[in-house]
Parts: C-alpha cells; sequence; structure tokens
C-alpha cells in the first residue's frame, strides 16, 4: 500500500472553504422547502471579490438538457436588475432564499431537476462575475429521494500545502465513513462528518464518503490533483506543435502546445478528455520541452477509428487555471453545436469552451483520379464564383452545394471561392471571425463531405479557393484564451495590444513571433494537402504585420513560399491588399507570383444605373494578376443601386433592368486578367 501523508488541522467553517453552500446541506429532488443559497466570493476565480452588490444569474440542468451549458427555465436574461435574484450580504458572504425551487424556476414539482446553475454578477452595469477557479459555471446537484449524501467539491487542482476541510452530510442519522485513496480517515454516527486538512505530497486524491442504514449504504466523492512539477524532456522529432497521429500505430496520438507568456512557461499542462473520464491527474501531465514553453505528451492505446473528445488544463505561471482546445485542432466541439439541424449534440459536461477532437486511425479519403490529376486553369483565365455556403442552397450546408454544382458549371465557372468556413464564433457568420484555422465549421458539414464537394468540383474542371484570414482572431482561439484581452494581453506573444495597421478587428496577430508564423504556413500546406484545395484569398492582407506597420509583404511572401509554392507550384494566391502602402506594395507582391484584388465595382454600378458618364475607371480592370469584379460579399446589388438610383426607366422598370444589369457580367467577362462574381450576381 502507497503510504499516504496528511497534514491535519483545526476544523474550520464550510463556508471558508466551499465557494457554494446549501440550507439544506443536501437538496433533494421533489423537495419544496425553502432553500437558502450561499456564495463565498472568495473561493473559485474571486471574480466577485470586492462588490457591492450581488445578483444570480441561475437555471437549471434537468433531464432534458443535453449538457451543462443547457441551462432551461433561466430567471434572468444576463445582467438583468431583478428584485428576485438580488442577493443580500451575510457577513463576507452572499444569501439568496428561495421559497420553493419549482415556483422559482418555473417548473411543475414533477419536473427531474438534476443540478441548479450559477453564475453571480455584480449587475446590469458592473464587470465582475463569479465563477469557478477554471472559469465554468457553479453548479448544486439534487440528490434522490431517500437516503442520500452530499461531499463538498474539492478543487480539481489543490496546491501543495493548501489547506482544506471535507465537509460531508447524510439526509439521515446513519453509519458514516470518509475514507482518503481507499484509507479509512474518519468514522462518526449521524449526518455529518468534517475532515480538515491539507496535501504536503504531490499525488492524485480522491476522497471517499458512505453512509449506511439499515443495510443499505450510499455513497460519493471528490477528487483532485496535487501536481508534480513537469518533467523536462526534449520533444520527439518532427513535433513542432498540434495534433500527431503516428503513421505506424494507429492507437497513439501525440499532442504538443505551447503554453507560455511573453515572461514565463506555465506551471503545469494537463490533458483531460474521454480517455480519463475529463480527470485532472499527474498521469497526464504534459512534459515540458527543456528550451521553450512547448508542452507535450503521448496518448497511447486508444481505439482505432474512434473520436475522442478532449483540452488541455493549462496552470499559468500565476496560478490562474484556463481549459483551452488545441491549436491545430482539425474537429471542434462547443455548446453551440445544439443549434445546428441534424448534428448529434454531443458536448462533454466537464469542458469549457472548444473542445478538440481527435481521431486515431482515421479512414483515408479516397480521392478520385480528376483530383489527383486536376489541372489548374491558368490563373489570368479564372472566372471565379464566390459563395457564402451558408445563404447558397436551403441546406445551408456544402451538401447542398453538391447538389448544385452542375448549375454552377453550367454558369461557365471555372472557380468557385468559398468565403472563410474554418470554425468560426457561432453558427451563422460569414466566417470573417475565426478562431481556429484547421477545422472546417460544422455548420456546413463534416470534412469527408467538403473533400467530396472539392473532388466534384475537380470533375467538373472546376478549381477550389478558400477565403483566409490571418490578420484576427476572436476571442475564443486558445492562445488568446490563455492570455486573453484586457491586463494578460500585453502580456501574450501571440497577439499585439495595439494593431500596427489600420482596419483591424477582433485580436491582432503577432505575424514576427515564430510560433504564429508557423501556424498559419502549416495551415495553408495543410488545406492544400488534406483538402486538395487549388488555393487562397487573403482577407485583410495588409494587415498581415508584426509589432510595426508595414511590414506584411514580407510575412506574405514568407507564407507564399514556404505554406503555398513550397507543396504546390501553381495555386492561387489572391490578396485583398488595401492598406498600408497599397502603390508600392501591391506591384511587389504580383511580381512575386500572387494576384490582387482590384475593385471595380463603382464603374460597373454606374453603367447598371445608366449613367454612362460616370462609368469610367474600366482601364483598371483590363490587366492581368488583379482580380476585378462587379460585386462582391462587401458590396451593395448592381440591381437594388439600378432600383433606387437608376436612371429613367431603370427605375422604375424591372423589364429595363434585367435587359441592362446583366450585361455588366459579359463587360467583365470579355476583359484580360482574373475576374470574379458573387453568388447569384
Amino acid at each position: 500500500m502507497k503510504k499516504l501523508t496528511l497534514l491535519l488541522f483545526s476544523v474550520f467553517a464550510l463556508t471558508a472553504m466551499a465557494q457554494v453552500t446549501t440550507i439544506p446541506a443536501i437538496i433533494q429532488k421533489g423537495y419544496t422547502g425553502e432553500v437558502t443559497i450561499i456564495f463565498n466570493p472568495s473561493e473559485g476565480n474571486k471574480g466577485m471579490v470586492g462588490a457591492t452588490q450581488c445578483y444570480a444569474h441561475t437555471g437549471i440542468i434537468t433531464s432534458a438538457s443535453t449538457a451543462d451549458n443547457d441551462w432551461k427555465n433561466v430567471v434572468e436574461e444576463w445582467r438583468m436588475n431583478t428584485t428576485k435574484t438580488k442577493m443580500t450580504k451575510d457577513g463576507s458572504n452572499w444569501k439568496l432564499v428561495i421559497p420553493n425551487i419549482y415556483t422559482f424556476y418555473g417548473v411543475p414539482s414533477s419536473t427531474d431537476i438534476k443540478k441548479l446553475a450559477f453564475v453571480f454578477h455584480d449587475g446590469p452595469n458592473g464587470s465582475k462575475e463569479g465563477k469557478t477557479a477554471e472559469g465554468s459555471d457553479i453548479f448544486v446537484e439534487l440528490a434522490e429521494q431517500g437516503l442520500a449524501v452530499s461531499i463538498s467539491p474539492l478543487p480539481e487542482i489543490t496546491p501543495i500545502n493548501e489547506k482544506f476541510t471535507i465537509t460531508c452530510n447524510a439526509t439521515v442519522s446513519a453509519s458514516l465513513s470518509l475514507k482518503l485513496n481507499g484509507v479509512v480517515v474518519r468514522t462518526a454516527t449521524g449526518t455529518s462528518l468534517t475532515f480538515p486538512g491539507s496535501f504536503s505530497k504531490p499525488n492524485n486524491y480522491t476522497f471517499e464518503f458512505s453512509a449506511t442504514k439499515d443495510g443499505k449504504t450510499v455513497s460519493t466523492s471528490t477528487f483532485t490533483c496535487v501536481p508534480n512539477n513537469p518533467t523536462k524532456a526534449n520533444r520527439p522529432a518532427g513535433i513542432v506543435n498540434g495534433i500527431y497521429y503516428d503513421k505506424n500505430n494507429n492507437r497513439k496520438v501525440t499532442l504538443c502546445t505551447y503554453a507560455g507568456s511573453k515572461t514565463a512557461p506555465a506551471k503545469n499542462v494537463f490533458v483531460v478528455g474521454d480517455f480519463n473520464n475529463w480527470q485532472i491527474s499527474n498521469d497526464y501531465q504534459l512534459k515540458q520541452a527543456n528550451d521553450s514553453a512547448y508542452f507535450w505528451i503521448e496518448l497511447n492505446n486508444l481505439t482505432p477509428n474512434k473520436e475522442y473528445a478532449m483540452q488541455y488544463v493549462v496552470v499559468r505561471a500565476d496560478g490562474k487555471v484556463v481549459r483551452i482546445s488545441d491549436l491545430y485542432s482539425e474537429k471542434l466541439l462547443h455548446g453551440d453545436d445544439k443549434w445546428i439541424p441534424g448534428f448529434t449534440n454531443n458536448y462533454p459536461e466537464k469542458a469549457d469552451g472548444y473542445v478538440t477532437v481527435i481521431h486515431p486511425g482515421k479512414p483515408a479519403f479516397n480521392w478520385s483520379s480528376a483530383t489527383l490529376n486536376f489541372k489548374r486553369p491558368n490563373k489570368n483565365n479564372l472566372v471565379i464564383y464566390e459563395v457564402w455556403v451558408y445563404d447558397h442552397t436551403p441546406q445551408r450546408n456544402i451538401k447542398g452545394m453538391i447538389d448544385r454544382l452542375d448549375y454552377i458549371k453550367d454558369l461557365g465557372v471555372n472557380a468557385v471561392e468559398l468565403m472563410p468556413i474554418t470554425e468560426f464564433d457561432g453558427n451563422e457568420n460569414w466566417g470573417y471571425s475565426p478562431n481556429h484555422y484547421f477545422a472546417l465549421d460544422k455548420a456546413y458539414g463534416s470534412s469527408d463531405e467538403l473533400k467530396t464537394f472539392i473532388d466534384e468540383c475537380h470533375k467538373r474542371g472546376i478549381a477550389v479557393i478558400l477565403d483566409m484570414v490571418f490578420n484576427h482572431a476572436t476571442g475564443l482561439n486558445p492562445m488568446n484564451k490563455l492570455y486573453p484581452y484586457g491586463a494578460d494581453l500585453s502580456n501574450n506573444p501571440w497577439f499585439n495590444v495595439t494593431a500596427p495597421h489600420s482596419d483591424n478587428v477582433y485580436e491582432d496577430w503577432n505575424h514576427d513571433f515564430k510560433p504564429t508564423k508557423t501556424m498559419f504556413t502549416r495551415a495553408l500546406s495543410y488545406w492544400l494537402t488534406e483538402y486538395k484545395v487549388d488555393g487562397f484569398r487573403m482577407d485583410l492582407s495588409h494587415g498581415l504585420c508584426g509589432t510595426t506597420a508595414n511590414s506584411s509583404v514580407k510575412h506574405i511572401k514568407e507564407y507564399y513560399e514556404k505554406g503555398v509554392k513550397a507543396v504546390s507550384a501553381d495555386a492561387y494566391m489572391i490578396l485583398e491588399h488595401w492598406g498600408g502602402n497599397m502603390g508600392s506594395e501591391r506591384p511587389q507582391l504580383v511580381s512575386a507570383g500572387m494576384m490582387c484584388w482590384e475593385n471595380t465595382c463603382n464603374s460597373y454600378f454606374q453603367t447598371a444605373m445608366g449613367w454612362l458618364q460616370d462609368g469610367d475607371g474600366f482601364d483598371l480592370a483590363n490587366k492581368d494578376n488583379y482580380v476585378t469584379y462587379c460585386e462582391s460579399h462587401d458590396e451593395e446589388r448592381a440591381f437594388f443601386k439600378a432600383k433606387q438610383w437608376g436612371n429613367g426607366t431603370l427605375q422604375t422598370s424591372e423589364e429595363a433592368r434585367a435587359a441592362r444589369v446583366p450585361l455588366n457580367m459579359a463587360f467583365l467577362t470579355l476583359l484580360n486578367g482574373p475576374k470574379m462574381f458573387y453568388h447569384f450576381a
């Protein structure tokens, strides 16, 4: 038996250690009496310390909930100021009295309430919020009727020598027993038992509390990890950052993530997932590379061709605990998945934010000879059809796009450009709010469906171009979530605190940071090799700067050389390059083999509206290497402009507009150089 070393201290009150306690200590299903919720702002994430008022944002988890993020019967909207959820000060704690949980949440007493869910905040104009130490929602579980027990949960990670008190309760007087890693450490007779202590050695610790009455025993447990210092070891050969599947062993996956600020690496990094019951454990602590803030681990004995959900749990140098996905995830889960029609929501209860899916032994896609031998159209003879997948078919997905490919081919185009399809915030989005760069957003379908779409395009002689957004990411990106916008961002090596260029949105990537450069270079290579796409359109390309302005040309050229041409010499690279020193930068990029957007919309709009004297500027369109267009996703529709401001009958006659506006496409397609039109133009 392994010897357990435990230092004991005098008993202190539960409210000094528990984030949320209740009166009664155990709430049983069907209980219709008064319930008092007591919130200790000094525990958990300590986000409500110093607040002068407190409200409970609260709902319930029922048998109808799909996961812990699927709250039902929410009492108030976020930061609504209502008397019903306003708490009163009780010493250093906050208290909310609920006369009856069923009437409070507005459900019948027959409802199977599994948990009460809480996030605490300081009111409609405040900024503070109280959550768990990991930043998750707070839950109070309801017990089954009859003999039931509860145990005050320890945090998932407990620092060495930190004091705690285990408080155990039973609904009726019974024989009580508390075990630590299988060894009895306290017994009692009655309805409660307490046990104070601290851990003096790193280990995984489980407290199990049981109550026995009339020959019946019920039990519950709480688990915590006291971390070891991470083992220092060089990364295996070829492991840089991300997810690596072993080519010779389809039961093995190597994971590697960067977890450091500008000044210090993380204290610890763990991986949790379906393979370890989402439990933080020293057995799944990542090793730290000797020379950097990279952390890595090898997972073995996985089941081939099975998907596993997982996250990293990072203990930052300042002690803050953050759960993040893998930056290189090829598939992700999120709480918003439940809104995707037909998608089976299997979001893990213990997760927080985006969840990575790994898939060892995934069968390879069977590409047709049309793709394997595809000859890309000459870049200066491209007729590009720009498409927003969500808006193009009634199905609003890639599968619907496949069904319309014959229609697209009949238009005479030879390239389809998909507006951003990598994982973005929410499910209905143009895609210019990206958070991951290697994963297809599930709102559009599966990876095999996208590959089928690309294969079917190639069978019809149509190239596929992806719109990519490398300028910025939202706060849901794992590297931003680790050191988020605000005070932490100044210590985040991945992002600029202030964008050094114009037109920035969201969080601005620092392209001088080597891991940033590596990620985007690999993203380009990945889509060319894994999905056989034919090129890219780069959004807001003048923003691909480091910490100083006007450095985008250097970075773009490097991405093109190392991420595109090194993989496929004739793959397209189209740039939306407006800002910066546009007049001098764009010719440099074109000379390097890339193309640039050339917005000639105004001239086409004038001809569509019948104002011929204003329809100049077509000299911009009649040249190679510049993609010109009558409309794009950023522009108003020409038919609308003709109806609003057309000359003479063009404003009043649909027949006149229909006879004139489409002539713009004839003008466009007969000019030199690549050209594009927005879907349904």
